[in-house]
């Protein structure tokens, strides 16, 4: 998602991204299939 950013915050933007999926799958909208993540609506 971020190919230019560097190094040292590259686990702090997984980290969101990740925690942006885990809000989107609490409201229904992403399902979790894995490493995999699926948009419902």
């Amino acid at each position: 998602i971020y190919p230019a950013l560097l190094p040292a915050l590259q686990g702090a933007a997984r980290e969101t991204v990740l925690a942006h999926l885990v809000k989107l799958g609490e409201d229904g909208r992403a399902r979790r299939d894995g490493e995999a993540w699926t948009r419902l609506r």
